[in-house]
């Protein structure tokens, strides 16, 4: 078989835009100030997804705090000393450490892992 040269059309260069989340959508004209709801119940905001910067914010610098923060912030069945320490110990592997703000390059994922098991808890859905 001979090789066949084709000539490929070469296509314009695009500049993309860096990849946003979906559920934040600035200057929204329905709701320009005020809290930012995520969710149909509107009991959750859009400060309440970023969850790094709520870390960093309030400097919580092990598992343990952060669990302790997430439980206290959105449940209303308290969670039992083992299930809380199998949390935190979750998300210091998925760190890679226990120094949490030291991770918080590239926390957003670990953390959003970790508060999708705390509310996939029957305690959560309790409350």
């Amino acid at each position: 078989i001979d090789p066949v040269t084709v000539d490929i059309p070469g296509t314009a260069q695009h500049n993309e835009a860096p990849l946003r989340a979906l559920w934040s959508i600035p200057g929204d004209r329905a709701m320009p100030r005020g809290k930012k709801f995520v969710d149909y119940q509107n009991d959750t905001t859009e400060a309440d997804i970023r969850l790094a910067a709520r870390v960093k914010d309030e400097e919580l610098g092990t598992p343990r705090q952060v669990v302790d923060d997430f439980a206290a912030r959105f449940f209303s069945v308290s969670l039992d000393e083992m299930t809380r320490q199998a949390l935190a110990n979750y998300l210091a592997q998925a760190l890679g450490t226990r120094d949490v703000l030291s991770a918080l390059s590239y926390a957003e994922e670990p953390l959003r892992k970790l508060l999708h098991q705390m509310l996939s808890l029957p305690e959560y859905q309790l409350g």
